[in-house]
């Protein structure tokens, strides 16, 4: 698989890890904060919250991972215009980047998709759907927290890195590099 690809090598996988264990304790929490669902009406209430909230993040979600995917191309252009070697890191954070996006965003069209659904309009629907509908919408906004977190830290370092190399006078802390004076 891809992401395990990914995770091999050393300079994502602490971004990745870092990010995913924040969106596991956050999707985590919803349910916990939530309390336990008694019924089916109030499993069917807090499904119906989750779908408002969910068009909203999944239209963000898909518009930064569109955003950060257009971006990258820019990226791209400038390192292999502006460093005379760039390194394969950078590339290979590059890469990563562009495959938690694409994730995201296919993630965020069925996340519209989900939150689409007229709930108020079933009917004939098992009690225990609305229970398990309204987890499975909080797991998928809890992956896509992932996914977008872990494109963000990984692109803070590779624009450190980037700005790193093409600015002498500093390092990718964004000190002053001492050797250069």
């Amino acid at each position: 698989m891809f992401i395990i690809n990914i995770l091999k090598n050393k300079a994502v996988r602490k971004p990745i890890i870092l990010a995913w264990t924040i969106a596991i304790i956050i999707s985590g929490a919803v349910p916990i904060v939530t309390g336990q669902i008694y019924g089916a009406e109030e499993a069917k209430q807090l499904l119906e919250f989750v779908q408002r909230a969910s068009l909203y993040y999944g239209s963000a979600v898909m518009t930064a991972s569109a955003t950060i995917l257009a971006l990258i191309l820019t990226v791209l252009g400038l390192t292999t215009a502006h460093m005379k070697n760039p390194d394969k890191t950078t590339f290979v954070r590059l890469h990563a980047i562009a495959a938690f996006c694409v994730y995201a965003f296919i993630a965020s069209v069925f996340l519209l998709l989900m939150s689409s659904l007229p709930v108020d309009e079933f009917e004939k629907i098992p009690s225990d759907w609305y229970r398990f509908a309204y987890y499975v919408i909080c797991f998928w906004n809890g992956m896509l927290a992932g996914y977008i977190i872990s494109a963000i830290l990984i692109l803070r370092d590779t624009a450190s890195n980037i700005i790193a190399n093409l600015s002498p006078d500093f390092d990718e802390e964004g000190e002053k590099d001492s050797s250069s004076e």
